[in-house]
């Protein structure tokens, strides 16, 4: 075992895209800085929905769409990562965004049921590009492992860290933490005696979503938000095969406090039946074609408070070192790294050099899509009712 304690300015948890955004920022401020992820980057809430990035709808007022073009947009251009998209929203009632359109300007196969087409100025981004590329970027300053031992004394003084490979122990001794741990949240920062008024600002959602996978000459590349329907399409088209995943809205919207990690949970089997039903209204011919293939899964999604799309980034009350920095619809990821990078200026003002980091990048690794893991199912439309 190592018993060298390591000075640093920013140890980061968490392995998803704000933690790796975080990296980033810091580096570039020229912090020095270590990433503790306990399982494959982007394994949690950033790649385990449908896999893309959008800026909300539209429904969240204009500060996501001014993120987008001023921070995220740059930043994918500079990596080469292209965006893609054409999404319509279909409504049985006005709304504040979006271009009105004639029926006709859907792709052929969807049916609006009478409602209300409007064209939205979404984009998607493929989020696994975007996890791959930071990855390559930081991997001199990501560890695997588990947090084990925390002493505090009104601030976090030493955080010990097993990594993964042959149970290796490192001590950090850093001026600043940043919880950037998605669904895990909740449960570390309670282990640090994080105050519990300002852990229910948290709310854990479940989310069913169903998968549909074919051809592009039969599976239009197109993104819905349909009202009128009451669930979204997400399409990715890919060596010209079409995935959409959709998510059915639901009435019931129960908050949960225990969830794991990577995000995962049970399906509800009439949600995805009734999710599947609207679907084949929404595109009659997924029951007539033989060639699509279903799957189904279920996970947890994270938003702050009551209203969608807004972040968390502040300092832990009563422990005056550790940031709890999570974003709520991912753009705000960016604007995160940026306000935290500011905070962290504050709370350790003076700069430790970066050391290299013993066992970093060893066993680190970019997770898979969801519907690409092992184990995953496709059925036809005939055996849809399984789940």
């Amino acid at each position: 075992m190592d018993e060298r304690v390591i000075e640093i300015d920013v140890l980061i948890i968490g392995g998803g895209l704000q933690g790796l955004l975080l990296v980033h920022e810091l580096t570039v401020a020229g912090r020095s800085c270590v990433l503790v992820a306990n399982s494959d980057l982007g394994g949690g809430q950033t790649l385990h929905a449908h896999g893309v990035l959008n800026t909300g709808f539209g429904f969240s007022g204009p500060d996501l769409r001014e993120i987008r073009d001023s921070l995220v947009l740059p930043f994918l251009r500079e990596r080469h990562i292209d965006t893609h998209g054409d999404w319509f929203l279909v409504t049985p009632g006005d709304t504040p965004v979006g271009v009105p359109v004639t029926t006709d300007s859907l792709p052929r196969g969807f049916e609006a049921g009478g409602a209300q087409v409007l064209r939205l100025h979404e984009l998607n981004i493929p989020t696994r590009r975007l996890v791959e590329s930071l990855t390559r970027a930081n991997l001199d300053r990501i560890v695997r492992g588990q947090v084990t031992n925390v002493r505090t004394s009104g601030a976090i003084d030493t955080l010990e860290v097993t990594l993964e490979t042959a149970g290796e122990r490192l001590t950090f001794a850093p001026g600043c933490v940043i919880a950037a741990t998605g669904t895990g949240t909740k449960r570390f920062l309670g282990r640090l005696g994080g105050q519990a008024d300002q852990l229910a600002k948290i709310k854990h959602r479940r989310v069913q979503m169903l998968c549909v996978r074919g051809p592009a000459s039969l599976l239009p590349a197109v993104s819905i938000l349909s009202l009128q329907h009451r669930l979204n399409v997400v399409a990715h088209e890919l060596d010209r095969e079409v995935t959409w995943y959709s998510t059915p809205f639901q009435d019931a919207d129960p908050h949960y406090d225990d969830v794991p990690d990577n995000a995962e949970a049970a399906v509800d089997p009439d949600a995805v039946a009734e999710g599947f039903q609207s679907l084949e209204s929404l595109f009659p011919a997924l029951a007539r074609t033989p060639e699509l293939r279903f799957t189904a899964y279920a996970g947890y999604r994270q938003d702050i408070g009551e209203t969608v799309g807004t972040p968390l980034c502040e300092v832990v009350r009563g422990i005056s070192n550790l940031l709890v920095v999570l974003p709520s619809v991912m753009v705000n990821a960016w604007s995160n790294a940026a306000e935290a990078t500011q905070m962290v200026a504050a709370i350790v003002p003076k700069r430790t050099r970066q050391t290299s980091i013993r066992y970093a990048s060893a066993s680190v690794r970019v997770a898979s899509l969801r519907v690409e893991r092992l184990g995953t199912q496709w059925r036809t439309w005939r055996d849809v009712g399984a789940y």
